[in-house]
């Protein structure tokens, strides 16, 4: 008898004991952001509209390729993976 309340006790606290580490992890992580530097909505668009124009500078392989094989043209753009 003894067992079997022992194991119902423990299945019992199992959901308790989910949402408790489940607090924790959230908490953790919300102290975690908090302590980053915040960006507002200006800084972010500007930061998302120079990574798009500096990503129009890179080629692909496939255009890469073409333009070796149309001959010389300049120097090759930089590749800039991010």
């Amino acid at each position: 008898m003894q067992v079997e309340s022992m194991m119902f006790v423990g299945w019992a606290a199992m959901p308790v004991v989910a949402y408790v580490v489940g607090r924790m992890a959230i908490r953790r992580s919300k102290r975690r952001t908090a302590e980053r530097p915040q960006m507002d909505a200006t800084t972010r668009v500007s930061e998302l509209r120079r990574r798009r124009a500096e990503a129009g500078t890179t080629r692909g392989r496939m255009a890469e390729a073409i333009r070796l094989a149309q001959g010389p043209v300049g120097p090759p753009l930089p590749l800039r993976r991010g």
